[in-house]
């Protein structure tokens, strides 16, 4: 789940989703980072102010109502009417910049508000200082710098706390608590979106509250998500109850605002039902949301992409990949490359549980290179920015950019290596008990074979498994096949193989063992298998093993020597189970 930000009216802050985590995140709002959203809500011009003043307090309505060229256009008319003395150009340049960054245009914005700070802060421009303070930070989050943008959000924020300026200290207190959240310091996101909620209530800031709400939402969306994955149940049952709270606080707010911040807020609420487990009542409101709001390719792949999670989660798995494959396709068509991020993850997870492990490897392939590709772009961007510092600044940050560019294709490409060796593993091994499964076995088993190495090769058969899944029920059955493999392996050496092969048989592959010493070992494994205790699966429940081994002959291929064990365990069971049979003579 991508976002964090929301568009809104009365000088709310829009902000991102966080381009730092490149770890898959869990479904969360999109992004609205390219929409116009204005930074500030400027206060009328108070009296005696001058044309500047005035100007400056109309260009912050026109930018808070995204009227963006008419902003440029009446300050260049006032720069044709007036001569500005050099102090009025920077208080121009300053507007400029923040037009710039709410259109969208953040380096251009960093271009033209940076060289300013020196001489607004000389000046002491209070009014612009604190909206150019959060224009910085603004668009370095926009660019993918969140913890530079924390810097000068950290200025805004103490200049309003200073004078007083709570309007302006809920907006900076909003896009701090976003610009953490983008550093993944969920912790302080939380606090500083809450501060902003309070204050943004006390002063019927109702933008600034939904866009509270939604924010928070969200966070608890994706903490709940990832405290689930950790295993922290506890953890993960708070997130989502406060997923829910603020769900609902930001629909409240969301449907007396605009029919956008409607489809936002069922949208939302739709996500914090389905994290609570409340299936039926998510895709409701997801269907609503896409009815409020159609048109909105990001919003209804998003919802697509939610409902695909639902239907995963209600155990439709063809209802799951139809709804995940339409929502990659909206992203595709869009480009809207940070759910096509999350939907492949989730693509590649779905087809990992169904045991489709090519196809599971295709799409988490296919991630992995769509999220290098954006790592380049930013680490691109991030020179640029870099060209607005000193020499020592470029020079310290194209190292960094160096080596957290370096740091991340090593962690990526570590990160692709391990799936492929797991996906692998998973594919080569029995599900229940671990042990080999027979295309495991054949990888294992292929080098020794061929290099001739010396082995004795035993087939054991659980006695009357059939009948022990009959009176005492399946699950008693496979805990059985379980035990048999941990007592089993308390009694091999590590070069050993034990792999499951049929139902209730196991083959024991014994490298260079000599056959006194394999029938000893098995001899080991049948008596302490026999002397195991069971009751606490039924009182009633014995469980013995009959084994049959032959030793492989010079020229004989594997397949004789599994003919010739496999009549050694025919013997064994003829014999009246519960004992070891030897094959002497292998054909």
């Amino acid at each position: 789940m991508t976002t964090l930000a929301r568009a809104m009216d009365a000088g709310e802050l829009s902000m991102a989703p966080s381009t730092r985590d490149f770890v898959p995140v869990p479904p969360s709002c999109r992004p609205l980072m390219n929409q116009p959203s204005p930074l500030t809500e400027t206060a009328p011009a108070p009296s005696g102010a001058t044309a500047l003043d005035r100007l400056a307090a109309d260009v912050g309505e026109w930018l808070r109502t995204g009227q963006f060229e008419l902003a440029e256009q009446m300050m260049a008319a006032f720069r044709a009417r007036q001569s500005p003395t050099p102090l009025e150009d920077a208080r121009l340049q300053a507007l400029e910049g923040r037009r710039l960054s709410h259109a969208g245009h953040y380096h251009s914005a960093l271009q033209k508000l940076l060289p300013l700070v020196p001489l607004l802060e000389t000046a002491r421009l209070q009014d612009e200082l604190t909206a150019v303070y959060i224009a910085l930070g603004y668009s370095m989050g926009c660019l993918g710098n969140p913890e530079h943008g924390q810097e000068w959000v950290t200025k805004a924020i103490l200049r309003a706390r200073r004078e007083g300026r709570s309007a302006e200290l809920v907006r900076a207190e909003i896009c701090q608590g976003i610009l953490a959240y983008q550093s993944e310091h969920f912790e302080d996101a939380v606090l500083h979106l809450e501060r902003a909620l309070a204050l943004a209530g006390d002063l019927d800031m109702r933008a600034a509250i939904h866009t509270c709400s939604l924010n928070l939402a969200q966070m608890h969306v994706a903490g709940a998500l990832r405290a689930r994955e950790g295993g922290a149940a506890t953890m993960a049952a708070h997130h989502a109850a406060r997923a829910l709270h603020y769900g609902e606080a930001s629909l409240q707010m969301g449907l007396t605002l605009s029919a956008h911040q409607a489809a936002m807020s069922l949208d939302n609420l739709g996500q914090a039902l389905w994290i609570n487990g409340q299936h039926d009542a998510a895709l409701v409101q997801l269907a609503k949301a896409e009815a409020t709001n159609p048109g909105d390719p990001e919003l209804v792949g998003e919802v697509r992409m939610i409902q695909g999670l639902v239907a995963r989660d209600q155990g439709d798995q063809d209802a799951a990949l139809r709804f995940l494959h339409e929502a990659f396709a909206l992203a595709s068509e869009h480009h809207l490359l940070v759910l096509m991020s999350q939907v492949q993850l989730e693509l590649s997870r779905l087809y990992e549980a169904q045991g489709h492990l090519a196809a599971a490897l295709h799409w988490f392939k296919a991630r992995h290179e769509l999220l290098m590709a954006q790592y380049r772009e930013r680490v691109r961007i991030a020179a640029r920015q870099a060209e607005l510092q000193s020499e020592a600044d470029i020079a310290r940050h194209a190292r960094m950019a160096a080596e957290a560019r370096a740091s991340e294709l090593q962690r990526s490409h570590r990160e692709l290596h391990e799936q492929a060796e797991r996906l692998a593993r998973d594919a080569s091994r029995d599900p229940l008990t671990g042990t080999l499964n027979r295309r495991g076995l054949d990888q294992q088993r292929a080098p020794r074979w061929d290099a001739g190495a010396p082995m004795v090769l035993a087939l054991i058969d659980i006695d009357h498994f059939k009948r022990i899944n009959d009176q005492f029920g399946h699950g008693v059955g496979d805990e059985v096949l379980v035990r048999l493999v941990q007592v089993i392996e308390r009694h091999l050496p590590d070069t050993h193989d034990l792999a499951r092969i049929g139902g209730e048989e196991f083959a024991l592959l014994m490298w260079d063992a000599r056959l006194d010493d394999a029938m000893s070992l098995m001899e080991q494994i049948r008596q302490a298998l026999a002397h195991s205790r069971w009751d606490d699966l039924h009182p009633d429940l014995t469980v013995t093993l009959s084994a049959g081994i032959a030793e492989r002959q010079a020229g004989q291929s594997f397949r004789h020597l599994q003919e010739a064990a496999d009549v050694a365990l025919y013997a064994a069971n003829r014999a009246g189970r519960d004992r070891i049979h030897v094959q002497h003579h292998a054909a």
